[in-house]
């Protein structure tokens, strides 16, 4: 999905500026001007563009050219001539208490569906959203009772084994049964859920 999303962010912010320069005529004069009026505004969006821009013109430079300077490259230079930022307040969503648990993960096992299934193995297991989202049953060893995670999914990108619990086994049985593909949670149109698809579950 997010790759997907290059060609639309790159066409949007970079190509009227960059689009018709060759890599060599790219300067970081360039890459300030196109960044300048979304730095700030549209913080993640200008962290990726910068980012793909780099990226790409990074794979078309020969390793071997020690003397190429990226002009994405986010420097010191190009952070003092940016726009600042203003701080970030993090808002923490608010924690069940421990005597609430029972009667949430009762109505969750009552709403059916299968993102809903897929928020309760989750729970279960302890792991991170994107992990539970894309899981396979190439993953799923069943009879060692064990959960195969590859490194690409995990935060330190090394393969993680989680040991799931009998009732993260039974909703694995019970996906089992009517699955179709090769992801363990998979959407109406067959691809993988959004990670909002368990906040939507939460809202109803």
């Amino acid at each position: 999905m997010r790759r997907a999303q290059w060609p639309s962010s790159l066409k949007q912010y970079a190509h009227p500026t960059i689009g018709k320069l060759t890599i060599p005529e790219i300067k970081p004069s360039h890459i300030y001007e196109l960044l300048r009026l979304i730095w700030a505004e549209k913080r993640e969006t200008a962290n990726r563009v910068r980012g793909r821009i780099e990226t790409i013109i990074a794979k078309n430079v020969d390793v071997d050219d020690t003397e190429f300077r990226n002009p994405a490259d986010l420097t010191k230079q190009l952070r003092e001539k940016l726009p600042r930022r203003p701080k970030r307040v993090v808002r923490h969503h608010p924690a069940l208490s421990y005597a609430e648990a029972p009667q949430f993960m009762a109505e969750l096992s009552a709403a059916g569906g299968i993102a809903a299934s897929m928020l309760r193995f989750l729970i279960f297991t302890a792991c991170r959203t994107n992990e539970v989202v894309e899981a396979r049953w190439s993953e799923i060893d069943r009879p060692s009772s064990a959960w195969k995670i590859p490194g690409e999914r995990m935060k330190m990108h090394q393969d993680h084994v989680v040991p799931p619990s009998e009732p993260a086994l039974a909703i694995l049985d019970k996906m089992r049964h009517g699955s179709q593909g090769e992801l363990i949670f998979p959407n109406p149109d067959g691809g993988a859920f959004s990670e909002n698809a368990m906040l939507a579950v939460l809202d109803r």
